[in-house]
């Protein structure tokens, strides 16, 4: 599942350090993945994963090669697809 695998490969790059852009290529393609999957399932879905999504975007702070901002911009948009705001 894309979600394990985005919030997997983010805990591995903040316990061993920035990997290389390829990787995180890699992450950015998974969660792209995971939010086709939840905007084909509606906004029920994208409500049952908003603690995750809320994890991986803290998770992801700070992250080279933008991925920390791609992970941002990428969970906001899936966000504003079903009006929901993380105020």
């Amino acid at each position: 599942m894309p979600l394990v695998f985005c919030e997997t490969g983010t805990e591995f790059t903040n316990e061993f350090g920035d990997i290389n852009e390829r990787f995180y290529y890699c992450l950015g393609r998974a969660l792209e993945d995971l939010c086709k999957l939840v905007k084909e399932q509606g906004r029920t879905a994208c409500e049952a994963i908003s603690d995750h999504l809320d994890k991986l975007v803290d998770d992801a702070d700070g992250i080279g090669w933008g991925s920390c901002d791609d992970v941002r911009s990428t969970v906001d948009d899936l966000r504003e697809e079903f009006d929901l705001t993380n105020d």
